[in-house]
């Protein structure tokens, strides 16, 4: 589909002195779409690098900022608007990437202390409070698991949202595109 876009759109449409201000419209909205389009692959690493390193609110707006990714310094987080559609969708994938990542550290740290207490369990005269411990810190991360496959489908469906939302910006900007042309050849 992007590579249909790609052919029939080889440079910025200009907008001329002649051109009725609907026609303007279509014209900056189309260049508009192009670029968002031709961003987000390049640009989609780079936030989910920002999202895995940011170390606070604060820091993940500069960054964010500093990027391009948003305009303006705002303070709250959940309130950021991307200056790209395509990132105001796909950022949430990020965010569940993160948790993801430090869930998986949670459980991982989970696991080594599960084992080191089944090693004192088997040396050790205290083997009821071990067991309770094992098997607590077992339920924990059944817990923890089942919220790794709930983080991994949300990804997956975050990710899904944004190619349709790509999909969707496409079309548009090929529609879009058709109709200018036709404005143009009945002036």
């Amino acid at each position: 589909m992007i590579l249909k876009y790609n052919s029939f759109i080889a440079e910025k449409i200009e907008v001329t002195q002649t051109d009725t201000t609907g026609l303007v419209s279509k014209k900056n909205y189309i260049n508009e779409m192009e670029v968002h389009i031709k961003e987000f692959p390049s640009k989609k690493v780079q936030l989910e690098r920002i999202y895995t390193n940011y170390t606070d609110d604060q820091n993940l707006l500069q960054l964010l900022k500093n990027s391009g990714f948003i305009d303006r310094a705002i303070s709250n987080p959940r309130k950021i608007e991307f200056l790209n559609p395509l990132f105001t969708i796909y950022y949430r994938a990020c965010e569940k990437m993160r948790q993801l990542n430090s869930l998986q550290k949670s459980i991982d740290d989970t696991k080594t202390t599960v084992s080191e207490k089944e090693k004192t369990f088997q040396s050790d005269n205290t083997q009821s409070n071990l067991q309770e411990d094992i098997t607590q810190l077992n339920d924990q991360l059944k817990e923890k698991l089942r919220q790794l496959d709930t983080y991994k489908s949300d990804i997956k469906d975050i990710q899904e949202q944004t190619k349709k939302k790509l999909s969707q910006l496409s079309t548009e900007l090929n529609q879009a595109i058709k109709d200018t042309r036709t404005s143009i050849q009945e002036r």
